[in-house]
């Protein structure tokens, strides 16, 4: 970047003092140097180009201010500011963009419900360029124009101009920095600053229907200049802090776009050009920079009745400013947060006039889309906007006047102005509405009644006087019905056309100066409530949907309407509203009777209300025991265990309500359990329950028994209102015996009543285990009791087939309920030495045999046989 030199005269050490703080250090090409010439006058211009030894090259003549702007061999220096005709030469510099709460802080949307939305005004906005077609500005940019003179005659590429057409000044109509290529940098725009500023002081949400604007500007109906004064820098060094490719802003080119808005004001005067907004600058000034070569540009503008609203930068100064913001005669802004607290990278202190938002403000970005950014940057079209306001509200009244009620009116801001926090200042905070209703000479208006009564359809009148000190009223206007003036008195009438209606009529007398004057009463007429009925409210299960519908009657006839419905276990939600007719549903997570009251509520605040009753009933939860796995026996699903080790039962436990669950275990050989489930622990759910949290519970209980038997186990699960239901499974435990008795073994066992093998109850025991799992025993041959099984042991007529039959089955049963033979143990039926078959299969074939409608002795001598061989093998 070529080193270039801007203005004035005789505080160029301060100004030049300015450029070495804060803007970047820029490479220049050793033999020359951008100056701006300040001139005696403007007609001196071409005698001091030719003057310059060496020659002058990009030579830039202001349109109306005595300045030239050139570049100029170094040696050349000393015989320029030796020209007669020369006040100041100072090197041009370039200034970074000063960077993003709401419209409600500064009570805009207030102003904007008013009607005050810088209708009629216009806003320059000087800055990285706009994009000119994105939906947020609609048809309201007036005027473009682009100042962009990089200046880089070595053709390194280290900076580039960034008017669209290449050129350091672009005088088409057309400047749009989202359809620029020098703009991009990889997929992103460095140029949407000045569409985000723009954004902020006059974008209108209603210019984009079809997007997703974040709300209006602060003069969302005021037009815009877009003047582009920056310039694409691709140094990183000359742009640090901030990342390369970066947009810098010559001085320079900043006059010229002063000069240039003067010059558009001048010659469009129904535009209005109040403001121009410069969100840029850099440097570290504690003092006014009144020697800044842009005061004079400044200074006329604001003669032309037009301010410039400049950032006061991002650096976190104390008490200090960026340049251009440091000169007297700029209005300069400060940063606030939403909540009136300052931030640590605004610069402040008594530089400062005024203080807006500037953290997180959401605006336009390029590319028709829109985008949160931070600063002073940000700030600063909040008060150019204002002034849009201002001015469309008081066209007539002096621009210094419109600066005084801003910072006459503001919310006052104080803060520490050394790091120690023992010196402050005080700057007021923008209050747009504040300052559009200062009092400073206005007309004076008052009412003779404060509260005017009437019945709907009846006339209301009420009358009073205006007049204002210093001038003359030029309009009386009523926010509703008729007021017609009379000398220093007025007569209002209105004829409201129904009720229910709270009115505030205010009346608005405006001066010749713009200022107004209001004084304001009430007008009642009075409200009928909605009638409300409900007709029915449909009983439901928990957890199920509950309908409530109603109608109501309402007089007024334009009313609209809103219903909400509190159920009666803490919830209230709203209803539809269809014409007359409301409907709403909900769910209750418990059982209960529920007063359910509709409240139906008119736009002008009348309440109805009509309640009727609820009824859900419990449903009862469901239970399953799902742990451990069942085998399938003779067509039973059977828990198998084994007697002394843990069987792992499980249980599963739905229900549609908030109920808490108690699980209660029968294992049936005489143990039991009891489990709780709370649906919010530790304590118990309330009744009803407050919440909609269906119950669905796996219970682990498991359990182990003593000696080898068969049982039922079972489960109940009960909820808290009463409801339960239960299931159970079959449970086999085998014993754990090594050795398998013989059909005599078992004789003598079940004969003798102090039996060594086994004591009664654990006979008993076996005896349930065989009655379970055999077909024949007990559906063939009793065996619930020990004489039963000592008959089947002992058969009386030994010689019959089927008694044989019994009693070796019999025995086999025992061994297998007693652990010493497995059902899965291998068996070889035909004796050539190798298995063929499993314990299980052999007997359940010959109980097949033996529960035949006519069964075969012979078969049954053969299964006799097996079932002695195996007890005897085993």
């Amino acid at each position: 970047m070529r080193s270039r030199i801007v203005s004035i005269l005789a505080v160029c050490a301060v100004t030049l003092g300015v450029v070495a703080v804060s803007p970047p250090a820029y490479a220049a090409p050793p033999d020359r140097v951008r100056v701006i010439v300040q001139l005696d006058r403007k007609a001196s211009a071409d005698d001091v180009v030719r003057g310059v030894a060496g020659g002058a090259t990009d030579v830039t003549k202001t349109a109306t201010m005595p300045y030239v702007i050139m570049e100029v061999p170094q040696p050349a220096l000393r015989g320029l500011k030796n020209n007669p005709h020369v006040v100041g030469v100072v090197e041009d510099f370039a200034d970074p963009p000063a960077l993003a709460s709401t419209l409600p802080v500064v009570n805009g949307d207030d102003v904007q419900a008013l009607g005050y939305t810088g209708a009629g005004a216009t806003v320059a906005i000087l800055d990285s360029g706009i994009d000119a077609d994105h939906p947020f500005f609609g048809s309201r940019i007036v005027a473009q124009h682009c100042f962009s003179d990089p200046g880089d005659d070595d053709g390194d590429g280290d900076e580039a101009s960034l008017c669209p057409d290449g050129t350091t000044e672009d005088t088409s109509a057309d400047i749009d920095s989202d359809n620029n290529a020098t703009c991009v940098d990889g997929g992103g725009n460095i140029c949407d600053h000045g569409t985000h500023v723009a954004g902020i002081a006059a974008g209108r949400a209603a210019d984009d229907a079809g997007g997703s604007p974040p709300g209006n500007g602060v003069a969302p109906d005021a037009q815009i200049i877009a003047v582009q004064v920056f310039t694409r820098v691709n140094v990183a060094s000359d742009c640090a802090p901030n990342p390369a490719p970066c947009v810098l802003s010559y001085v320079s080119d900043q006059i010229q776009g002063l000069d240039w808005v003067r010059g558009q004001a001048a010659a469009n005067p129904g535009w209005n050009v109040v403001a121009s907004n410069m969100s840029l600058g850099g440097g570290n000034n504690s003092s006014a920079c009144d020697g800044d070569t842009r005061k004079a540009a400044i200074d006329s503008n604001l003669a032309s009745g037009i301010a410039t609203v400049i950032a006061s930068g991002n650096n976190s100064f104390l008490n200090a400013v960026g340049a251009p913001g440091c000169i007297s005669t700029a209005f300069t802004v400060g940063r606030t947060n939403d909540d009136d607290t300052t931030t640590n990278s605004g610069n402040r202190g008594a530089l400062l006039d005024v203080m807006a938002p500037g953290s997180s403000i959401d605006s336009a970005i390029d590319d028709d889309v829109y985008g949160s950014k931070s600063g002073t940057s940000m700030s600063t079209p909040f008060v150019a906007g204002a002034l849009a306001v201002l001015r469309s509200a008081y066209p007539s009244r002096p621009i210094a006047n419109l600066l005084a009620d801003i910072t006459s009116t503001g919310v006052p801001i104080t803060y520490t102005t050394n790091a120690a926090g023992t010196t402050t200042n005080t700057t007021p905070r923008l209050d747009l509405l504040a300052a559009l209703q200062s009092p400073n000479a206005a007309p004076m208006v008052t009412a003779d009644d404060v509260a005017v009564t009437v019945d709907e359809g009846t006339q209301a009148t009420n009358t009073g006087t205006a007049t204002d000190a210093d001038g003359t009223i030029t309009a009386l206007t009523a926010t509703i019905g008729t007021v017609t003036p009379s000398g220093s008195s007025w007569s209002w009438s209105y004829t409201p056309p129904e009720g229910p209606a709270d009115e505030t009529v205010t009346i608005t007398a405006t001066d010749d100066k713009g200022e107004t004057g209001q004084t304001s009463f009430s007008l009642h007429v009075d409200n009928v409530p909605p009638a409300v009925v409900v007709d029915t409210v449909t009983g439901a299960d928990e957890n199920a949907v509950v309908t409530l519908a109603a109608h109501f009657a309402d007089p007024g006839v334009n009313d609209t309407h809103t219903a909400s419905v509190d159920w009666g276990d803490g919830t209230v939600t709203a209803a539809t509203v269809t014409g007359t007719a409301v409907e709403a549903t909900h769910v209750y997570g418990d059982d209960g009777s529920f007063p359910v009251t509709l409240t139906v509520t008119d736009d002008d605040g009348g309440a109805g209300s009509d309640t009727g009753t609820a009824t859900v009933a419990n449903v009862a939860p469901t239970a399953e025991i799902t742990g451990p796995p069942t085998t399938s026996w003779n067509g039973q699903d059977i828990v198998f265990g084994t007697a002394g080790e843990p069987v792992a039962f499980e249980a599963r436990g739905t229900d549609p309500g908030s109920d808490d669950l108690v699980f209660a275990w029968d294992f049936g050989d005489g143990a039991t359990a009891s489990h709780t489930s709370l649906v919010n622990p530790p304590a118990a759910d309330g009744d009803p329950s407050p919440s909609i949290q269906p119950r669905d519970v796996t219970d682990a209980a498991p359990h182990t028994y003593a000696i080898a038997c068969a049982a039922t186990t079972g489960v109940e699960v009960s909820d808290d209102d009463g409801g339960s239901a239960s299931d159970e499974v079959q449970v086999v435990i085998l014993g754990t015996s090594t050795d398998a008795g013989t059909l005599g073994v078992w004789q003598t066992d079940y004969r003798e009543k102090r039996s060594a093998l086994h004591t009664v109850d654990e006979k008993l025991c076996l005896l349930s285990v065989v009655r379970v799992l055999s077909a024949v025993f007990d559906e063939k041959v009793p065996l619930t009791t020990i004489p039963h099984a000592v008959s089947a042991l002992w058969p009386k007529q030994t010689k019959n087939a089927e008694n044989q039959f019994d009693a070796h089955l019999l025995s086999l049963w025992l061994n297998v309920a007693d652990g010493s033979i497995a059902l899965s143990d291998p068996v070889d039926t035909d004796g050539d030495g190798t298995a063929d078959a499993t314990v299980g299969a052999v007997i359940q074939a010959g109980e097949a045999a033996r529960t035949a409608a006519n069964p075969s002795q012979s078969a049954l001598t053969s299964f006799k046989n097996l079932f002695e061989a195996i007890n005897a093998a085993a």
